[in-house]
């Protein structure tokens, strides 16, 4: 099932889609000295900077090394631009124990997801939820449980989340993903139909057979 990752490269709705963007940490609040550094980065990764983006966050982490909001979105930054290992190093220092951050927790269950480690990303991101529900989340736990191949378990948390009042597209489309992963083709047309065009839609779930058949 390791090779499912690829599929993120063509399909929305798999594990770095959560990170696609720099959230802001739990404790950022406009006006505190990180939060014009993180827009500046925000509006690169807009505009398909990532490197820039990262090298932006990348200067200021240094410049202020107990700055934890700056800590987090560079970390952000670091796994979206596909640099796991770093990522996961920076991420450690993002908060503490004794406050952790959830949207961090979910950062480093996607790091140990990407690296193969469901086990491992799977209990950052039930940390995750334990402090705030958010359907992202409940999707990346999802789809690590389908890439472990635990589908029914993943098809359950998956709908749970798209059925959230606060699920977005990519949400809503992960759970199609998982869907198409089983064979339930109808459904997943339906469910991608909901932010998709007709042919997008079919177009996503006849990929998602064609590699299931292929065994990849």
């Amino acid at each position: 099932m390791q090779k499912l990752l690829c599929v993120g490269t063509i399909l929305p709705g798999l594990l770095l889609a959560g990170c696609s963007s720099l959230t802001k940490p739990a404790a950022f609040a406009a006006g505190s000295p990180s939060s014009s550094v993180i827009a500046e980065a925000q509006a690169l990764q807009a505009q398909g900077q990532r490197e820039q983006a990262t090298a932006v966050l990348r200067v200021a982490a240094v410049k202020n090394p107990n700055d934890r909001e700056l800590r987090a979105a560079y970390g952000k930054s670091l796994l979206n631009a596909g640099q796991v290992g770093d990522a996961e190093r920076v991420l450690a220092q993002a908060h503490t124990p004794d406050r952790p951050d959830p949207s961090v927790l979910s950062a480093q269950g996607v790091a140990a997801a990407q690296k193969g480690d469901y086990a491992t990303a799977l209990a950052f991101f039930d940390r995750s939820l334990n402090l705030r529900q958010d359907p992202r989340v409940m999707s990346n736990k999802a789809m690590t449980l389908a890439l472990a191949g635990r589908l029914p378990e993943a098809e359950a948390l998956a709908k749970q989340a798209a059925e959230s009042p606060d699920a977005d597209a990519r949400v809503r489309q992960s759970y199609a993903l998982v869907l198409a992963m089983q064979g339930k083709g109808d459904a997943a047309a339906e469910t991608y139909a909901r932010d998709l065009s007709a042919d997008q839609a079919a177009a996503n779930v006849a990929l998602v057979q064609k590699m299931r058949r292929q065994g990849v």
